[in-house]
């Protein structure tokens, strides 16, 4: 399954379209895993795997085609009503980009400083943003703020960011040792944007 993680992007479809990719055939890979070794529990679970890949719009045997990619979507994936609301996805990849924030600012930076900085040095950044305006740093300094003040709508991340963000500043590291984690962050956080 790591291997089907780790393959190449296929250059005609775009970042999101592979990531769709590697998840079905990571389910494949898993439900023909569970049909192979035979237990008694695994092969059902296989089936349900197997059916949500199918969901997902790829069925092996069926060639090449893509539901997802090509705009069909399953009825299992079709919710009732309409939500503006960022995925959790999305607000995981900002809870690394504000935690990166926390440790510049634990540096010895600004507020603005820490965000300039990484919006500066982590353009991909701008993938987390909604719409177009707004620049980066501007964004960057209102999620951090909206974790800050507990307004994040995924109660798990704000319950995470408040615990790192307490192990962060119990710490006491290094301004350089801050510094290093914020770059680890937004390198975390900029991968999550991109994959």
């Amino acid at each position: 399954m790591l291997s089907v993680w780790n393959d190449q992007d296929d250059p005609e479809l775009s970042a999101i379209d592979n990531q769709r990719r590697r998840h079905v055939r990571i389910q494949w890979a898993f439900a023909t895993f569970s049909r192979a070794i035979g237990s008694d529990e695994l092969p059902e679970l296989g089936l349900h795997i197997a059916n949500l890949a199918v969901a997902l719009g790829r069925f092996p045997a069926s060639g090449s085609s893509d539901d997802l990619i090509e705009g069909v979507t399953d009825p299992l994936f079709v919710a009732e009503r309409q939500s503006s609301r960022d995925s959790k996805r999305i607000w995981g990849a900002r809870l690394q980009a504000s935690l990166a924030v926390e440790c510049l600012i634990l540096s010895g930076l600004s507020r603005e400083k820490a965000a300039s900085h990484a919006a500066r040095h982590h353009p991909a950044l701008a993938r987390l943003k909604r719409g177009t305006s707004r620049d980066l740093k501007g964004s960057l300094l209102s999620w951090y703020d909206y974790f800050i003040e507990g307004r994040v709508p995924v109660p798990a991340l704000l319950e995470e960011f408040a615990a790192m963000r307490r192990r962060l500043k119990a710490a006491q590291l290094s301004p350089a040792e801050y510094r290093r984690r914020g770059e680890q962050a937004l390198a975390k956080a900029a991968q999550s944007a991109t994959r």
